[in-house]
């Protein structure tokens, strides 16, 4: 039976219908939105949307897509999955599980004071976990626990039978009966993100144990205090300490344009399991302070004075003071949690195999200084370029501008 939408139907949209977090995408074409709020729901508005607009029907949970494979202008329809939004544990299947509308804050704390659990997923806290597990889920843990989609034991997942003209919720795993289902599963795991099927729910047979404590520590160097060589010494160092950084720490190293006046450090430092708080204290007030020696070397710190940007938190979320702040998980997972407002953004990214050669260093000293003509001097404070450090291996780049994208060009970095 054909479904009325949620709205376009009898209900008329609403703006934020047709956009979501980059406002640089819109969907100026969208007729309708489907927001199931139950499993049978979900097959019934698939067969419905499907039926009355073929191919143009996109699906949604948290709407932090980077780009625009959600709001474009074929775009006449929308599945929005953010009403089914829980997250648990699954006796029937004995497993963990997290809806596809469920969003990072909700399943972190649910997993965490229920069940002493945690995922290795992002930190942003209003990324609906559909889209975020089927491209990976990285997060400030996944150096030590890998991506949350290498944890993935089964998917929900409404598919579409062309030649039946019928949707049918089906459970998937690599122990299903038939090999179609278990190669389904397969691609679920880093085959595509979201083009097999609306995802319904997550499951998750083992998932880390949370740790018990965290560190964060973030500090800034002030633009004027920094010329090419400083900068190139301190990208060198970096990359030194990224290179010996034990699987418990994140770091992100924010290089910002120069209108913001100040590029900043973050660092996270996560517990091991059975460490007291007293010695993961005096462990990490020991390596903050032999960090600091190697930085001042070269730049004096300041505190951060303004919001930096970018990803995780926003970096306005942390404490603007130089000491490393010893925290309870959960209250680190609050800290960096920060979305920010919506943006009006760029995003680009590339893992890299080694330092920054001197000719690349040259090339984003200089476009970190640049001021394109015609735009208003504050319109790149929020421009930067993310050095974070993943896991042993490469070190990933990210690359920010809420007003354009622009190539760094004369030098072609190995990503």
């Amino acid at each position: 039976m054909k479904q009325t939408p949620t709205r376009g139907g009898d209900q008329p949209l609403i703006l934020s219908d047709k956009q979501g977090f980059d406002r640089r995408w819109f969907a100026p074409n969208l007729k309708a939105v489907y927001v199931p709020s139950r499993y049978e729901q979900v097959e019934e508005y698939v067969a419905s949307a499907l039926s009355e607009f073929g191919h143009d029907v996109k699906i949604a949970s948290g709407r932090h897509c980077y780009e625009n494979f959600v709001y474009n202008d074929s775009t006449r329809a929308i599945i929005d999955m953010s009403a089914i939004n829980q997250a648990g544990f699954d006796a029937e299947r004995n497993a963990y599980f997290v809806d596809a509308g469920c969003e990072n804050w909700s399943a972190y704390r649910v997993l965490l004071n229920r069940y002493g659990k945690t995922l290795p997923a992002g930190s942003c806290y209003s990324v609906g976990a559909g889209g975020h597990i089927s491209g990976g889920g990285y997060g400030l843990l996944s150096r030590l626990h890998g991506l949350t989609v290498d944890h993935l034991s089964a998917v929900d997942i409404v598919t579409w039978d062309a030649a039946l003209g019928q949707a049918k919720l089906r459970h998937v795993s690599e122990h299903s009966s038939s090999q179609e289902e278990r190669d389904l599963f397969w691609a679920l795991r880093g085959a595509g993100c979201g083009n097999f099927g609306v995802i319904v729910r997550y499951y998750f047979a083992k998932l880390p144990d949370a740790p018990d404590y965290a560190t964060q520590w973030s500090f800034a160097w002030d633009w004027d205090k920094i010329d090419q060589k400083t900068f190139d010494r301190l990208l060198d160092l970096y990359a030194e300490i990224c290179a010996g950084m034990p699987n418990t720490d994140f770091s992100l190293l924010k290089l910002n344009h120069v209108s913001n006046g100040q590029i900043g450090l973050l660092v996270q430092f996560a517990a091991l399991p059975g460490v007291s708080f007293q010695q993961h204290c005096q462990q990490v007030d020991a390596r903050v302070r032999a960090l600091e020696k190697r930085f001042a070397a070269i730049a004096p710190a300041a505190a951060l004075q303004r919001p930096m940007g970018g990803h995780p938190g926003w970096m306005h979320t942390t404490h603007s003071h130089l000491n490393p702040q010893h925290l309870t998980y959960l209250e680190a997972l609050q800290t960096v949690n920060g979305s920010g407002p919506n943006q009006f953004g760029k995003y680009k990214s590339a893992y890299m195999n080694k330092a920054f050669p001197s000719c690349q260093k040259h090339q984003i000293y200089t476009w970190l200084h640049h001021q394109p003509e015609g735009m208003d001097k504050d319109a790149l404070k929020q421009s930067l370029l993310q050095v974070r450090r993943c896991w042993t291996g490469p070190t990933a780049t990210t690359a920010i501008s809420p007003a354009r994208s622009r190539a760094i060009p004369g030098c072609i970095p190995r990503w």
